[in-house]
């Protein structure tokens, strides 16, 4: 035997084993078959080892280590069953025995029994705690079940046991990172990478690990460092271009990556990045290659799919983008980030019906819930005083949404609600710092699992938990599947369902979401503000130019919409759009546009839709304030549908560019419509395709007046986001209060109505009363006599839109305003005959009406802008019954709603400068203007009306607080008084009843969002009657001559409601139901006899 060892020690093996063969024929001893059982599994013959093991086994069970050697021999063969029983056997005549304990454990994990290899590792360690290697295995199995805690543990007692720690603090590192211990994890990292098992492996880590956390200049040297412990490493090189990706370092990614794939043409996951780069470079073209290269290469890559899905998408190619994220998500049907993709997409196209594309987003939330338990529920037992909200989004960085959340973040009120912020993506930027300074507490949660994330959330005892980017890229949404929060909201960055249940409210508009209209796909309950306004303008904005078509005598539409919202009938719908136009042109900005191919497919859709591929023009995305010069440089924006602009609507209309949009339904279609309903260009949403064509040659017909709305619409514009944001604030702020009551203790929330009555016409016929309410009709505003006998046009003297209807004291004639191509003049209405008589001409816009006590005299306002109520500057006119109006006053201030002094003796109005607060004024007959409330230091009053004794009623608000408008009266030469006991942010247009004793306007109700009719006496308010129901939004009063009647409108939902005094019952006007079609004046295109 001896001299056998010595062979084997000289590396002669052939001799020993012919040595011990022969042996094994002289002698019984098992001894010599051990021994050739140990030569042969050298030499790599496991079978033939594990059968001399076995034999000696079989023959003397007794001897040391022989169930131990066959159990690795039987490892060898991979006989994982066989191995485990071998290992046992040893342990049950040796229960200390090292080996076959640490084997026994790692064969039962290879067969997937890691609750019992954790035992058997356990009951090592119980008498050998310096187990390195069980230590290390032991962790491995606690981490794969979620255990990170315990299995940091584990690795952190195998760090002494071992010289080579790299690759442990790998490990550790990695349980750090899922446990969210993200600086622990760094620092791993960092030691791993200087030492034996760490080194490149460590750096890669590192470098994805920086990269998550928004450190990608740091990233990049961990990147660098790993390339130069491991050469070409393809994996690296992808992961080093990911992150100058972020840096915007893109040319050096792409030439990174193009080495990569140069060095390993087959490695699929390197042509997919660089995809992903290009895409990024808005190299549509060469990203479609490279991610076609990836797919062929490894076909079930579903990133890879996904990301040729975004570039079809760019690309105009709706139909390829579709069936490449359909394809994705079938590689990976769990996968939320490219679920997410596709309902993005679907959402953007025009080719499912509301009910299926609510199908389609609440399977997302079925996988979604089905995959993850919610955490259980929150403890009731808070230890903080403020509500504290969580705000969730990918995009607190240069971003379209940080223009909205910032002054949002701004106005919060620290005193009652504490605001943290969770950032979901790993780019930081300038806006990302400054939105650090503003938030009371900051989480970067880009870097850790939705789990890890859920617990932060839990941890911060967060009350309601706030989504802004719904199924955006690089969401939050699986963050929010686990219910972190007691209450969780939807909000701003995405307008429809997220799908979860466990979301459970969206926060929307009226005007994006009218009630009863949509509510049955969403699966949350909608809260309904009554607007969304928080619109901040970028500080190096651009000022304002001339429309092009003021030099070049060509109309020049543009499209600044994402390429993906261009559907079929939206090419179509254009392209009817510029064959109507004659020479006009449309400059269409998109993503690649300055590459030759990417203008060649733009073309190409217009091609076949009969265009003249000259008369399109394609350029690419520019930085924001280069995109703003863009939008200043075409006459009107083209917006798609179904899904309509928001972010691009709000930045063209700042601009002072006109917007033509398609009506439709839900949020997505609503947003455009919402703003333009805001800035007085209700006019500018049409009906039909038909309706789209009509507008756009109308608007293109008068460069002029493209002209003189650029400064009108950044007016209105400076005032939406000036005046809304107050209001808005107190809306978002009460509804956080009201759902957070609703959860802690029960109280009920309030709902807006489904639907009201529909018998306004037969309440009309019983009171022996009638209205006249300009709707749109035919792509124009007619106004229509709404009576017991039904409905009729009042008859047209031009063919024009028709607008602010007044009638007569004895009920027997109209006064309204019609457009007579160029402008708009006063008409009156004969009611019997049908006469028409046209008082006005000229360039001017006339509008609002006013008839004096007796009939005889008529008054209004007039303007060289169209948009007569926030122009430049307008006068009061006024007709004597006989010849030529003439007019009253003589300024540079806006002049409007004039009223009839009770004496005669001349006109109350209200007047202004646009930048200033306005005041009340009168004027008498021969043109002598008088001040009655004009202290624009303290004061914005207007919007006047008399009572028989002289008393003024009108709106007033403090200008230190334009948000909070009242309800006050005032004589000549006296001090006001309030008379509403409330204040609301939308003007309340106090009306006074027909004998002057009672005032109707239109004020607050419980529930944000809520605008009812208020009616008080003049002499003492008190509480008043209030009409209508939580949740309406009723607006602008006017009395019947009876005084039992007052109309008004919704201008949310677009229909008149009556409201019956008597019974308090509110009814819609059947057939009214367009009346927020409007382009030209806010209120009272309507009035009630």
């Amino acid at each position: 035997m001896n001299d056998i060892i010595e062979l084997i020690q000289a590396g002669r093996l052939v001799e020993a084993r012919t040595a011990l063969e022969a042996g094994l024929d002289a002698s019984n001893d098992p001894e010599f078959r051990r021994m050739l059982g140990r030569l042969v599994l050298h030499q790599g013959d496991a079978a033939l080892a594990a059968a001399h093991f076995g034999q000696v086994a079989g023959n003397w069970p007794d001897l040391p280590d022989v169930w131990f050697e066959l159990g690795i021999a039987r490892l060898g063969c991979g006989l994982l069953e066989e191995a485990a029983a071998a290992f046992d056997q040893e342990l049950k005549r040796r229960p200390d025995h090292a080996g076959a304990a640490f084997n026994l454990a790692w064969t039962l994990r290879r067969l997937g029994r890691d609750e019992a290899a954790a035992a058997r590792f356990r009951a090592l360690l119980a008498h050998r705690p310096d187990h390195g290697a069980a230590w290390f295995n032991l962790g491995n199995i606690l981490a794969g079940r979620g255990e990170l805690e315990k299995a940091a543990e584990a690795f952190t007692a195998a760090l002494p046991c071992f010289d080579d720690q790299g690759g442990l603090l790998i490990n550790l590192g990695d349980v750090r990172q899922r446990q969210g211990r993200l600086a622990d994890a760094r620092e791993c990292y960092e030691r791993a990478v200087r030492l034996p098992g760490g080194g490149s492996a460590a750096a890669n880590n590192l470098g994805n690990l920086l990269t998550s956390m928004g450190l990608a200049e740091e990233a990049v040297a961990a990147f660098e460092e790993a390339l130069r412990l491991d050469g070409d490493d393809p994996k690296t090189a992808c992961n080093l271009a990911l992150a100058l990706n972020v840096l915007r370092r893109r040319e050096q990614a792409e030439t990174l990556l193009r080495r990569a794939v140069a060095l390993a043409p087959d490695n699929a996951w390197a042509w997919n990045c660089l995809g992903v780069v290009g895409i990024a470079r808005n190299h549509l073209d060469e990203a479609e290659a490279a991610l076609r290269r990836a797919i062929d290469l490894d076909p079930s890559l579903a990133q890879a799919h996904s990301n040729l899905g975004a570039v079809h998408g760019d690309r105009c190619r709706n139909a390829e983008a579709l069936a490449c994220l359909r394809r994705a998500h079938d590689l990976a049907p769990e996968d939320p980030a490219i679920h997410s993709n596709l309902l993005f997409l679907l959402r953007h196209s025009d080719g499912l019906d509301p009910r299926s594309l609510f199908e389609e987003h609440r399977r997302y939330g079925e996988i979604q819930e089905r995959l993850a338990a919610p955490l259980p529920p929150a403890a009731l037992d808070r230890r903080h005083d403020r509500l504290r909200i969580g705000y969730v989004s990918p995009d607190f960085r240069e971003h379209a949404v940080s223009l909205f959340f910032e002054p949002i973040l701004e106005r919060h009120d620290t005193g009652r609600f504490e605001i943290y912020c969770y950032h979901t993506d790993n780019v930081v930027d300038e806006v990302t710092e400054r939105l650090k300074a503003k938030a009371a507490h900051w989480r970067n949660i880009a870097g850790v699992s939705a789990d890890v994330a859920a617990a932060q959330v839990r941890a911060d005892e967060i009350d309601i938990l706030i989504d802004l980017a719904g199924h955006s890229a690089r969401n939050g949404l699986p963050v929010f599947v686990r219910k972190p929060a007691p209450v969780q909201v939807t909000w701003l960055g995405y307008p429809d369902t997220t799908g979860l249940t466990r979301i459970d409210y969206r926060i929307t508009d009226l005007g994006s979401d009218p009630p009863g209209r949509n509510d049955e796909f969403y699966t949350e309950t909608l809260l309904r503000l009554p607007a969304q306004s928080s619109f901040r303008p970028p500080v190096d904005c651009p000022g304002l130019r001339s429309p092009p078509s003021l030099g070049s005598h060509r109309i020049r539409f543009g499209s600044f919409n994402k390429p993906a919202k261009l559907n079929d009938q939206v090419i179509t719908t254009w392209g009817a759009v510029l064959r109507a136009v004659p020479d006009s042109t449309l400059l269409m900005v998109v993503p690649g546009g300055d590459r030759p191919a990417i203008r060649d497919d733009i073309r190409s859709l217009f091609r076949d839709a009969g265009i003249d591929p000259g008369r399109i023009e394609v350029t690419g995305q520019r930085p924001l304030r280069a995109f703003l010069d863009l939008v200043s440089s075409v006459d009107i924006a083209l917006d798609s549908f179904p899904y309509s602009g928001g972010t691009t609507t709000t930045f063209t209309l700042w601009m002072g560019v006109p917007v033509i949009c398609m009506e439709g339904d839900g949020a997505a279609s609503g947003s455009s419509r919402g703003l333009l309903d805001s800035v007085g260009g209700s006019g500018w949403v049409a009906r039909s395709a038909s309706d789209y064509v009509s507008i756009a040659r109308k608007l293109a017909g008068d460069p002029d007046e493209l002209a003189r709305l650029r400064p009108r619409l950044r007016r209105r514009m400076e005032d939406l986001t000036r005046h809304a944001m107050g209001g808005m604030m107190a809306g978002l702020e009460r509804a956080l209060t009201d759902i957070w009551l609703h959860y802690s203790q029960g109280v009920p929330l309030i709902r807006m109505p489904s639907d009201r009555p529909r018998n306004g016409g037969e309440i009309l016929a019983r009171h022996d009363a009638r209205m006249a309410v300009s709707v749109f009709r035919d792509g124009r505003a007619i106004i229509m006599m709404v009576d017991g006998a039904g409905m009729r046009p009042v008859g047209s003297a031009f063919g024009g839109d028709q607008i602010t209807p007044r009638f007569s004291p004895d009920r027997r004639r109209l006064a309204f305003a019609e457009h007579d191509g160029a402008a708009f003049q006063i008409v009156i209405a004969d009611l019997g005959s049908g006469r028409l008589t046209v008082l006005s001409e000229g360039r001017l816009h006339n509008a609002m009406p006013a008839w004096d006590g007796a009939g005889t005299r008529l008054v209004w306002h007039a303007a060289e802008a169209l948009d007569i109520d926030h122009g430049d500057t307008s006068e009061i006119y006024v007709w004597e019954g006989t010849g030529a109006p003439r007019r009253l006053t003589r300024n540079s201030r806006m002049d409007c709603y004039p009223a009839f002094l009770p004496d005669g003796d001349g006109v109350v109005f209200e007047s202004g400068r646009h930048d200033e607060a306005f005041g009340l004024f009168k004027v008498d007959w021969q043109g002598v203007e008088t001040p009655i409330h004009y202290d624009t230091s303290r004061w914005a009053s207007g919007i006047p009306d008399l009572a028989a004794d002289g008393e003024i009623v009108f709106e007033t608000a403090d200008v230190a607080d334009l948000s909070a408008y009242s309800v006050a009266a005032l004589r000549e030469g006296g001090t006001p008084r309030l008379l509403s006991p409330w204040s609301v942010a939308a003007n309340p247009t106090p009306r006074l009843s027909p004998d002057g004793l009672r005032v109707a306007a239109h004020g607050p109700g419980a529930t944000p969002g809520t605008l009812l009719i208020h009616v008080g006496r003049r002499d003492a308010w008190g509480e008043g009657a209030v009409f209508g129901h939580e949740g309406d939004c009723l607006q602008n009063p006017r009395w019947s001559a009876s005084g039992r009647l007052i109309a008004a409108e919704d201008r949310i939902r677009g229909v008149m409601v009556v409201v019956d005094l008597e019974s308090g019952l509110v009814s819609e006007l059947a057939g009214c139901d367009r009346i927020r079609a409007q382009q030209f004046l806010e209120i009272w295109n309507f009035d009630i006899a």
